[in-house]
């Protein structure tokens, strides 16, 4: 699966968020992907940047307020996603994992 882009913002709701993602040739409407930040069945996101060649790799914690502060900072239009979860019947996704690129933009 090519990496997607944040199409609409993270909203966060009480348990949880979302957030749209556009895939290339993916038509023009955004696919709305659900998160959970209930303990124990959290989503699991990952800051993974590269700056100047270096790439670090930071779990950022749904449930905390830190982390929810971080991805909603960062879960921006514009912003490359790598997401993994099961589709549900009215078309979102049920997130289980979730990469967000920062820094220098991957290619593929």
């Amino acid at each position: 699966m090519p990496l997607a882009t944040v199409g609409a913002n993270w909203v966060t709701t009480t348990n949880g968020g979302n957030f749209g993602i556009t895939v290339p040739n993916g038509g023009p409407t955004p696919v709305v992907v659900d998160a959970s930040s209930v303990s124990g069945s959290a989503t699991l996101f990952y800051q993974v940047d590269r700056t100047n060649g270096v790439v670090t790799v930071t779990p950022q914690d749904i449930t905390s307020n830190g982390g929810l502060n971080a991805i909603s900072t960062n879960l921006v239009s514009g912003t490359l996603v790598k997401v993994f979860g099961v589709p549900q019947g009215d078309g979102s996704i049920k997130a289980y994992v979730v990469f967000y690129f920062t820094g220098t933009k991957p290619t593929s």
